[in-house]
C-alpha cells in the first residue's frame, strides 16, 4: 500500500492535504517567529541610535494620527503612529516616525461572490516644530496630473523662475508670503535639491515619503549637524535653509523671527 493510502483509504485525494498540513502550519509559524525576532532587532538598534543621539524614543504615538490636515494625513482607516522619536536637530526641535493607515477594495468574482481586501499604506514622515505663525504652504514637483488640475483651479503660484515654474507645484493662500519665502537664491537652491516635496503647516515644517527599510537603523529627518545646514541634503537641512533664507522683513511682519530658527543655522 501506498504510504498516504492509509491517510486516504476512500481514495478522495484529500490524504496528502492532511499529510502536509501540519507541516504547512509549523512553516508558518516558523517563519513568523523569525521575521518577529527580527523586527525586534531592527526595534533595538533604533532604540541605541536614538539613545546615542539624546534623543526620545516614544514608540506607538497616536498623539499625532490627526495632527496636521495634509497629505498623507486624514486618509483610510486604522490609523497609528510607530517608532516615533523626539528630539532636537541643530537645536530645533522634532518628530519622525511611521504613519499608518489601510484601504479597503472589494471585488466581485463571475459567481457574485465578493471579496474585500485590505491594503495597507505606510509612509515615514518628519516635522520640525517651528511654532512660525505663518499661513500654510505646500511645495511639491509638478506632474502632468497636477499641472491639468491647477490650470483648471488656478492654484498654483508662479514664480519669477521658468526653470522652477515647471518644476514644481506651489500652492499657499498668501501669495506674497509665498513670493518673499521663495527669492532668487531660495528657489535655485530648491531646484538644487529637486525632487522635493514639504509643507508649512500649522506652525510645523513637514515632510513625508513612501516608507523605506534600510539594512541600518535610521532615523528619517536629520542629517549631519557638522556640515552647514545649507549643504545638507537630508529632509530637515532642506527645510531649515528654505525657512532660515526668508528675509527679515517677513518675520517683522508676523511677531518677529522664531528663536529657533535663529539657532537652528548653527
Amino acid at each position: 500500500m501506498n504510504p498516504l493510502e492509509q491517510f486516504d483509504p476512500g481514495g478522495t485525494g484529500f490524504g496528502p492535504v492532511v499529510l502536509l498540513f501540519p507541516v504547512l502550519l509549523v512553516g508558518v509559524v516558523v517563519v513568523g517567529v523569525l521575521v518577529y525576532r527580527a523586527n525586534q532587532r531592527r526595534i533595538a538598534a533604533l532604540q541605541e541610535l536614538v539613545a546615542s543621539n539624546g534623543w526620545t524614543w516614544l514608540g506607538d504615538d497616536n498623539r499625532w494620527v490627526d495632527a496636521w490636515r495634509v497629505t498623507p494625513f486624514g486618509r483610510g482607516d486604522g490609523r497609528r503612529v510607530k517608532e516615533c522619536v523626539a528630539g532636537e536637530y541643530r537645536q530645533v526641535p522634532f518628530l519622525s516616525f511611521t504613519y499608518e493607515y489601510y484601504t479597503e477594495s472589494t471585488t466581485r468574482d463571475a459567481n457574485g461572490n465578493t471579496q474585500t481586501t485590505r491594503h495597507w499604506h505606510h509612509f515615514d514622515v518628519a516635522v520640525l516644530r517651528i511654532g512660525a505663525p505663518i499661513p500654510d504652504l505646500h511645495l511639491s514637483p509638478e506632474g502632468v496630473m497636477s499641472r491639468l488640475v491647477d490650470g483648471l483651479t488656478r492654484r498654483d503660484i508662479d514664480l519669477e523662475s521658468d526653470a522652477f515654474n515647471r518644476a514644481f507645484r506651489l500652492h499657499c493662500a498668501d501669495r506674497k508670503f509665498a513670493m518673499d519665502v521663495f527669492s532668487a537664491r531660495t528657489m535655485e537652491y530648491v531646484l538644487s535639491r529637486h525632487p522635493v516635496s514639504f509643507d508649512f503647516t500649522g506652525g510645523d515644517a513637514l515632510m513625508w515619503r513612501d516608507r523605506r527599510r534600510s539594512s541600518e537603523p535610521q532615523v528619517w529627518g536629520p542629517g549631519d549637524p557638522t556640515l552647514p545646514v545649507e549643504q545638507g541634503t537630508e529632509p530637515f537641512d532642506v527645510m531649515l535653509t528654505v525657512l532660515t533664507g526668508i528675509p527679515d522683513f517677513v518675520w517683522q511682519d508676523r511677531g518677529g523671527k522664531p528663536l529657533v530658527l535663529s539657532r537652528g543655522m548653527r
